[in-house]
């Protein structure tokens, strides 16, 4: 069984604060059903922490970047998480910056641009310090 951590959801104000039990960490859990698990999503209330960059114009190679869809923002509190949780989609191509809510703790944010075909390599940024929050 597979369980996806959800986003931010403005509607409320809670934001994903990781899983515990049969799970533990940000990223997607993957449970194994040959005997009784537990499961449990922690969320808290968000605060809210923008994020800044320059939008691409080429591609790795130098060429001219076409096709640019938009741009995904995660997240974790473990620096450079191989699973972090998707926070934001920005379906625009021209952005350069997002709002994202975050439960208190440290963490660790990186951006990547996305086509119809492919996602880049993350961008990463200085970790944000949120535990007066």
């Amino acid at each position: 069984v597979n369980f996806s951590p959800a986003a931010y959801d403005p509607a409320t104000n809670y934001v994903f604060n990781g899983w515990s039990g049969s799970c533990t960490g940000m990223g997607t859990c993957t449970v194994t059903m040959s005997a009784a698990q537990n499961v449990s999503a922690d969320f808290k209330t968000g605060a809210p922490a923008t994020i800044k960059w320059a939008a691409p114009t080429t591609m790795g190679n130098g060429t001219a970047l076409g096709g640019l869809a938009g741009f995904k923002v995660y997240g974790s509190k473990t620096r450079q998480d191989l699973n972090p949780v998707l926070l934001s989609t920005i379906a625009n191509p021209a952005a350069t910056s997002a709002t994202v809510s975050l439960a208190s703790g440290t963490w660790y944010l990186s951006v990547t641009s996305y086509t119809a075909n492919a996602e880049s390599e993350p961008v990463y940024f200085p970790a944000v310090d949120l535990s007066g929050s």
